[in-house]
């Protein structure tokens, strides 16, 4: 999952409100240069900025990184992923991988970046082999 699909969903989340810019930024309650370096993919928001964005345009935060049917929910700094078949999980593990991110208020090297990804879909697809809809 790459930046640009963050910035390309704020973008398009804006754009179905009618909102300019500046508008949407106050309305969320960060700075127009905040919601621009994102929607531009220059940088990656922090986990609380995520978190109004997503409140503010009435979508889940897993809704932010992709439009496909999953849930990715902030429990206890612990990221929990729900999907509802087995094609979404590496959606779902590249989209986790990003929420943690940001969360953690860090970008990991892409080696870890990728090892955690990984995990992600590891536990996913065990999830579905033991005949469960995912969701950890």
């Amino acid at each position: 999952m790459e930046r640009e699909d963050l910035s390309r969903r704020l973008r398009v989340l804006r754009a179905e409100k009618g909102w300019g810019l500046v508008e949407a930024a106050k309305i969320i309650g960060i700075s127009p240069n905040t919601l621009t370096d994102a929607e531009h993919g220059r940088r990656l928001p922090s986990g609380p900025t995520l978190d109004k964005v997503a409140k503010t345009y009435g979508v889940p935060l897993a809704a932010l990184f992709t439009d496909a049917p999953i849930t990715i929910e902030d429990r206890d700094q612990k990221v929990h992923v729900r999907v509802p078949s087995e094609e979404h999980v590496d959606i779902a593990a590249d989209v986790a991988t990003q929420v943690w991110q940001a969360l953690a208020e860090q970008t990991l090297p892409p080696e870890r970046a990728e090892r955690l990804r990984a995990e992600f879909a590891d536990v996913l697809r065990r999830s579905f082999e033991e005949g469960e809809e995912a969701g950890r």
